[in-house]
C-alpha cells in the first residue's frame, strides 16, 4: 500500500511538472506572438510615416535640403527613425544642444516658454502638428549653432484624431493609425553626417 502511495505521489509530481511545462510553453508562445504583432505594427507604421513624409515633400521646404534631389531627400527619410512619445514628453528644451530633428507625423506639440513655463496667455498658442518640423537647428554646419531655440512638449489629444492648425485655430481630422501621444520621424545628426559622407547630393 505504501509503495502504491509513493507511486501515485511520483505520478502526481510528474503530471504537475508536465502541466507546468506546457503552461510555460503556452505563455512563451503567446508572448512571442505579442512581440511579433507589435513589431509588425511598428514596421507598418514606420512605412506609412515615411510614405507620408515623402509624398508631402515637406523636407524639400527646409532651406538646408531645398537644393537636394528627390532621391537624396528620399534617402534622408529612409534613414529617419520612427518614434512615439507620450503626452507631457519634452521633445526638446531651449538652450540644449540639438543632435536630432523631428518631423511630426501624427499628433500635436506645444511650444513652451523656457522661463515662464508657458507662452503668454494673451498670445496665440503655438501648436505644431502633422508634418511640422521641430529642431531644424540640428542641420546647421557650425556645431556651436546647433542649439535649441524653444522648448517643445507633446500635448494630449484624442487618439483617434489627427491635429492640424489653420488660421490660428486647432482642427481635428480622423486618423486610422495613431493611438496616443505624438508619432514622429527622427533624423539624428550622426545619421545625417553619415549620409553626407556617403555623397548625399
Amino acid at each position: 500500500l505504501q509503495q502504491r502511495r509513493q507511486s501515485l505521489s511520483h505520478e502526481d509530481q510528474a503530471n504537475k511538472l508536465l502541466n507546468e511545462y506546457h503552461e510555460n510553453e503556452t505563455n512563451l508562445a503567446q508572448s512571442q506572438k505579442r512581440r511579433q504583432k507589435k513589431s509588425a505594427r511598428k514596421t507598418h507604421l514606420r512605412l506609412l510615416a515615411r510614405n507620408k513624409l515623402k509624398s508631402s515633400r515637406a523636407l524639400a521646404q527646409v532651406p538646408a535640403f531645398s537644393h537636394l534631389s528627390e532621391e537624396a531627400i528620399s534617402q534622408i527619410v529612409d534613414s529617419m527613425a520612427f518614434e512615439t512619445f507620450e503626452p507631457g514628453t519634452v521633445l526638446c528644451r531651449k538652450g540644449e544642444p540639438a543632435d536630432r530633428m523631428f518631423v511630426i507625423i501624427s499628433g500635436a506639440c506645444q511650444v513652451v516658454d523656457a522661463q515662464s513655463g508657458l507662452l503668454d496667455r494673451n498670445k496665440s498658442m503655438v501648436l505644431l502638428s502633422d508634418l511640422d518640423i521641430v529642431g531644424e537647428s540640428m542641420i546647421r554646419e557650425d556645431p556651436h549653432e546647433r542649439v535649441r531655440i524653444a522648448t517643445v512638449t507633446v500635448i494630449d489629444t484624442n487618439p483617434n484624431d489627427s491635429i492640424y492648425q489653420q488660421n490660428g485655430r486647432l482642427h481635428r481630422s480622423r486618423s486610422a493609425w495613431r493611438r496616443s501621444g505624438v508619432q514622429v520621424l527622427t533624423l539624428y545628426r550622426r545619421d545625417f553626417d553619415a549620409l553626407v559622407e556617403s555623397g548625399l547630393s
